[in-house]
Formats: C-alpha cells, sequence, structure tokens
C-alpha cells in the first residue's frame, strides 16, 4: 500500500510528474463533547430508584490524546492534547479542532490521562433520604479508547463535526451494564464508614454489590471495580458506537 503523506508534503511532491505518494487532501475534524443533563444540572430523584438524587461539580477527562483510524487500521491524523477537559455545566465542549486526511474513518482512538496523572476524575454530591455524601474519585490513567463504528467522513477541504457523548451517572448503575438508564444511590450511601460526609474508592471496595444491598447477583465485583467498570464504558460517539476501553482503574 502506497504511504499517505499529509497534504502540505503532498503539494510538493506533485510537482514532480509520475510520482505516486498515496497523497490525500485534508479536512477539518470538530471533536466536541458533553456530559449530558448529569453533567450540566444534575440528576433529580425522579431520575434513581431509591429517590436519590445528584449533582456533578467535576466531570474532568484528561485528554491525551485522539486519533481517526480509517477501515486498514491507518492513521488520518489527530493531535496531542494534554489538557484535562471538565465537562460539568454547560455544553458541549470542545476537544479539538483538528487538521487530518480526507477518507472515511470507522474507529476514534483516544488515550486519557497516564501512568502518573488519572484519566478521569468526578466530583459531586449524592443526596438521599437517608443523608448526603460528596464524592471525589479519581481514575487512573492511561485510559485507552477505541471507538468503533464512529461515522467520521471528511472531505478535502471540508468540515466534519463529532460529539462524544459521556454518561458521568453511570457510575450510579446498580446494574453490571453500561447501557442500563436504573441509576440508585442509597448502596454507594451506605459506605460512609467513618461518617464523615465523603463517600472514597477505598470505601467502596470494602463492599461487593450484595453485600451493599443490591438486588442479588446483579454486582458481583466490589463496588470500586464495579464503578470503575462504568467509567471505563461511559463514553459513546453520538450516533455511533459505545467506546470499549482498556487500562487505567
Amino acid at each position: 500500500m502506497a504511504r499517505r503523506l499529509p497534504a502540505r508534503v503532498c503539494a510538493g511532491l506533485g510537482l514532480l510528474a509520475g510520482l505516486s505518494t498515496g497523497c490525500r487532501g485534508e479536512g477539518k475534524w470538530d471533536l466536541t463533547a458533553t456530559g449530558g443533563e448529569a453533567a450540566e444540572t444534575g440528576l433529580r430523584s425522579d431520575a434513581f430508584i431509591d429517590a436519590c438524587a445528584a449533582t456533578f461539580g467535576t466531570v474532568e477527562l484528561a485528554f491525551q490524546s485522539v486519533e481517526l483510524i480509517d477501515e486498514d487500521g491507518e492513521s488520518g491524523g489527530g493531535v496531542d492534547v494534554p489538557s484535562p477537559l471538565d465537562l460539568a455545566g454547560e455544553g458541549p465542549h470542545t476537544v479539538g479542532l483538528i487538521d487530518v486526511l480526507e477518507g472515511e474513518y470507522d474507529t476514534l482512538s483516544i488515550q486519557l490521562g497516564t501512568g502518573t496523572s488519572p484519566g478521569v476524575r468526578l466530583g459531586g454530591v449524592l443526596t438521599c433520604p437517608a443523608g448526603t455524601a460528596n464524592f471525589d474519585w479519581a481514575f487512573e490513567g492511561p485510559i485507552r479508547l477505541t471507538c468503533d463504528g464512529a461515522g467520521v467522513s471528511v472531505a478535502n477541504k471540508g468540515d466534519e463535526a463529532t460529539l462524544l457523548s459521556v454518561t458521568p451517572d453511570a457510575v450510579f448503575s446498580p446494574t453490571a451494564s453500561d447501557v442500563d438508564p436504573t441509576r440508585a444511590g442509597l448502596h454507594i450511601l451506605g459506605l460512609d464508614d467513618d461518617f464523615d460526609g465523603y463517600v472514597t474508592l477505598d470505601e467502596l471496595a470494602t463492599a461487593t454489590g450484595d453485600e451493599a444491598g443490591l438486588a442479588a447477583g446483579s454486582v458481583t465485583d466490589d463496588l470500586r471495580t464495579h464503578v470503575t467498570d462504568r467509567v471505563l464504558g461511559m463514553v459513546a460517539v453520538d450516533g455511533g458506537g459505545r467506546c470499549a476501553a482498556s487500562g487505567g482503574g
């Protein structure tokens, strides 16, 4: 397969007759992200099966890099984004406006965090009839996301927009599913073992779903593992596929 070169290189090489470089034009890729209702305004008690409610003060994704991959596994380009992006508040929020090669791309590759910095940080307040607890949870990086079914089509000198939909409220899922919309909070509130008004990830690690009062067999892992798994599955391409993760946690 001919090597594909950036448009600025192709422009010079194109002056040489008969030289085949596999050159393509370039377009703009506008990548944004939103945390939806949960990140913007919080979730009221009618969104929870146990009358809890939650607000998020922090929905931070520490983007390190984003890249488009075509069906041949080749990169169409991307950008290093070495800074966290907080999705709390009204969105969507800009990840980057990126020059990429024209083409059709099925896959989006993302890295969040590094080996020495968190990939995701979620902070907020959980309020239930039985009490209130704060949380500030950092999930270790690097978290590598592969988003299939991205459906990104970039034309030469054209513009293409992609929206990442993030569901931080997935940490309140009472089942081991990334697509179950059910939310609950009492099982988390009850793990404030030292009654200081904060639930930590270490406290979540002390009980399985069964032990915390969830339906029998719905969550067999400890709740720290369960919540981490929900974070790893909380990103999707709007109108496309859900992102699968490896690493982190």
